[in-house]
């Protein structure tokens, strides 16, 4: 007469019940809670025999272990290998590729990113608290998300920060970003070639629209040219770009818009096309900022300044990484890059 049924073998690396620890996977194999550390250690694994590592990486299997890095780097006094990366807006098509290109640029240095959206300004502060829990190195912020209380909590806590694409004026943090100015003067330039007198400017409450708009005015002025109109729309968004354009295709007449971002101007050229029936480019010629994949779509075909991701972004790593290793790099360096005019046909009319 038996009991009950007799008890299954756990499965091979099956999630455990309770937190497995090393001093279980060092009793299980028969070795010491170190031997355990150095196994799983990226740097000190070569100090174990073959023989007994075996035995100690068939205990963790068995077991269902795995090791704390972070926790263990703390412990020796050294480094998470983590950096927290705030963006600010996840629906704009632009932060895909920095994602992107950050993830491979902190890979390369043996480090890796935790991603945290900020859409809601008021929710900044709380991010901040909350990625400087996870112990990183060191935070990586764009334009829209750096605020004074980012930096000052960075400080408090001895975190280097550094921005990409354009950091808030009076921050004092090193960043990287394209020159917006210069980027807004070709703009302006280019549409007075193109033969526009009549020229309006969709922006937005993001730190990068100011230069912007303030090298599109540097552009009118020098050509003998005021500026139409300007009208904020908020967020750099599709449907904020189009709530623009209704407001300005209804107040003032214009010949051609320049939009502080991509996404403003998608939205703002089919409100112009579909709701008041302009043509594009042969009644207002229409021009935005970044050069994100749907620009170059024919059904929008649009002039741009492309912000140049593959360097601002490897420059703003390096930059992070330096203070993390604590090389000498000041802590308001800031780093401008050109970006360039990309001349498609939302602004080709004819003759010119």
């Amino acid at each position: 007469m038996t009991d009950g049924p007799a008890p299954q073998p756990a499965r091979r690396g099956a999630r455990p019940s309770k937190l497995v620890t090393a001093v279980d996977v060092a009793r299980a194999a028969g070795v010491s809670k170190s031997a355990v550390s150095r196994t799983f250690s990226v740097d000190r694994s070569n100090l174990v025999a073959e023989e007994r590592r075996r035995a100690i990486l068939s205990a963790a299997a068995e077991l269902g272990y795995r090791p704390n890095r972070m926790a263990s780097s703390l412990a020796r006094g050294g480094q998470s290998g983590l950096v927290g990366v705030l963006i600010g807006n996840f629906v704009n098509p632009m932060y895909l590729e920095i994602l992107g290109s950050v993830a491979h640029e902190l890979k390369s240095r043996e480090l890796h990113g935790i991603v945290f959206n900020t859409e809601d300004p008021d929710d900044v502060h709380d991010a901040v608290r909350l990625v400087l829990g996870y112990q990183v190195d060191g935070l990586l912020v764009t334009s829209t998300a750096l605020t004074l209380s980012v930096v000052t909590d960075c400080r408090s806590f001895g975190v280097p920060i550094v921005s990409m694409f354009g950091a808030e004026t009076g921050s004092g943090v090193t960043g990287v970003e394209t020159e917006n100015d210069v980027g807004g003067r070709l703009i302006g330039e280019h549409l007075l070639a193109r033969g526009a007198s009549r020229i309006g400017f969709i922006g937005g409450h993001v730190p990068t629209s100011e230069p912007r708009l303030g090298g599109l005015r540097q552009a009118l002025n020098d050509g003998g040219c005021e500026l139409a109109a300007v009208v904020e729309a908020g967020h750099y968004s599709y449907e904020a770009g189009a709530g623009a354009m209704r407001s300005l295709l209804r107040d003032h007449e214009i010949d051609a818009v320049f939009c502080a971002d991509d996404n403003l101007a998608l939205g703002a050229m089919d409100v112009a096309r579909y709701e008041f029936g302009r043509d594009i480019p042969g009644d207002l010629m229409m021009a935005g900022f970044d050069d994100i994949p749907a620009a170059a779509w024919r059904g929008y075909d649009l002039t741009t300044v492309r912000q140049p991701v593959e360097k601002i972004v490897p420059a703003a790593v390096r930059l992070l990484a330096s203070q993390i290793h604590e090389e000498s790099v000041p802590p308001s360096t800031s780093e401008l890059i050109p970006g360039e005019l990309i001349v498609r046909g939302s602004t080709a009319r004819d003759g010119l």
